[in-house]
């Protein structure tokens, strides 16, 4: 059965060509078309079927309803080496360039189902991208070697990393006051990395140099793997109401032919969230919403565990701090909270009017910037509006529009004569700068039975 499962999940993949790059580290800034234009607020304002994405216990809030749609999202991003006295940190850039992504244009899609059993009961299914990291950079921006350097051929470097989500949800009025909700989650992952080889002698395997097995260029690899999330939702009455919901850590199969470059020989788990929100009615027009999301990034090891570990891969017994170790170097990501705030007006009873604002503290220090150039996850602040205009009795039009500005961080590696060109891992504050802004704008469209 589980094969059939990854067939179809490979076939949704295919579709979702265009990667998908989130914002609040590679998680998206919220889920379902009226939750992105409150900045990913509302767990405890369920108004459609995408809400077991954030809270399942809404489910038996929204009715019978089906809601598909897709984002049109483009991240600008990149690296410049900015360093003042010609100290290139890369040997393929000259102090002062600016290399960006080639590839800047994703059709995202998503879509959502509930069903209402009673007045009590209610089932869910939703297939939604939970994050994902994609960056381009060409070989004929950088000096036709690759931005680390490379020995082989392809002279591109980057990442394409996506995630699949498929909940099967389940949520149940307990009385007026308490919901509950909970989820099944099947999660299917692609992964493929290019222009890493330079990178050989630092992997836990110590082949030849020019073996890039286990590290660089090997395509796609999948693995895939199962998780559940819960969540509840309490009114105190017509106007105040608070959520919670959590979805513990999710284990995944290993990435084989990339086992050498992601610690734990090619673990990449889900990292676990949890969020707590409230939802304010000022009266039958106007809902202020809040909620706060906590992401532990830094307990998945091939994401949490810094790069400087790389300086001592020779010296940890049997190089576990080597690429692909049990304790190997990653990506340095620390935990991230993101704070959402949501404003929603009933313009009208065909009209809702929707704004929100997001916070939250970008992962990355400054002594691991160098492998984030291909995962440049530096969006503190989104900024979101949006609308939903009833077409009919039965059917609604979604719009979501979303702007995160760029939040530039700086750091780089100091000399000591170890790798790329003559540079080291080191906890150096000068020298490469990561840049990213993001716009998107999203549609969908609602069925109500």
């Amino acid at each position: 059965m589980t094969n059939y499962i990854r067939v179809f999940a490979l076939a949704i993949l295919s579709l979702l060509s265009a990667n998908v790059l989130a914002t609040n580290g590679y998680f998206s800034h919220g889920f379902g078309t009226a939750n992105k234009a409150l900045a990913g607020a509302g767990t405890a304002l369920p108004q459609e079927a995408m809400i077991v994405a954030n809270n399942p216990a809404g489910l038996v809030h929204v009715g019978t309803r089906f809601d598909i749609g897709a984002a049109l999202f483009t991240p600008e991003r990149g690296f410049a080496d900015i360093d003042p006295d010609n100290f290139t940190v890369f040997p393929t850039t000259a102090a002062g360039q600016e290399v960006e992504s080639n590839k800047e244009w994703f059709l995202i899609p998503g879509m959502a189902l509930s069903y209402q059993l009673d007045d009590k009961n209610a089932l869910g299914f939703a297939m939604y991208g939970n994050g994902g990291m994609n960056s381009t950079y060409r070989g004929k921006d950088t000096g036709n070697t690759g931005i680390f350097g490379t020995t082989n051929n392809n002279k591109d470097t980057g990442v394409d990393m996506m995630q699949l989500f498929m909940n099967f949800s389940y949520a149940r009025k307990i009385n007026e006051s308490l919901s509950l909700g909970a989820s099944a989650l099947y999660v299917f992952q692609r992964f493929s990395a290019r222009g890493f080889d330079v990178f050989n002698p630092f992997r836990q395997y110590d082949n030849p140099l020019d073996d890039n097995e286990g590290i660089s260029n090997q395509g796609n690899d999948y693995g895939h793997g199962f998780g559940v999330k819960a969540g509840l939702i309490y009114k105190f009455n017509e106007k105040f109401s608070i959520a919670a919901s959590y979805q513990p850590e999710v284990r995944m199969t290993k990435f084989q032919r990339y086992k050498y470059l992601f610690a734990e020989e090619g673990g990449f788990n889900v990292p676990a969230t949890a969020t707590i929100g409230t939802a304010i009615k000022f009266n039958s027009r106007s809902s202020v919403v809040f909620d706060v999301q906590r992401i532990w990034y830094a307990d998945i090891v091939s994401v949490g565990n810094p790069m400087t570990l790389l300086n001592t891969c020779d010296s940890s017994p049997g190089r576990i701090n080597c690429l692909g170790g049990s304790n190997g170097a990653g990506f340095g990501w620390r935990d991230m909270t993101i704070y959402k705030l949501g404003y929603q007006h009933n313009w009208s009873k065909d009209l809702i009017l929707r704004a929100g604002y997001s916070y939250g503290e970008q992962p990355i220090p400054r002594d691991s910037v160098m492998f984030n150039i291909v995962a440049p996850a530096v969006l503190e602040e989104h900024f979101t509006v949006g609308f939903t205009q009833k077409m009919s009795k039965d059917t609604d039009l979604n719009f979501e529009m979303m702007y995160a500005p760029n939040n530039p961080v700086i750091g780089g590696a100091g000399p000591n004569g170890a790798l790329l060109g003559g540079f080291t891992f080191a906890d150096q504050y000068s020298g490469v700068e990561l840049f990213m802004d993001q716009f998107e704008i999203e549609m969908s469209y609602s069925w109500k039975f």
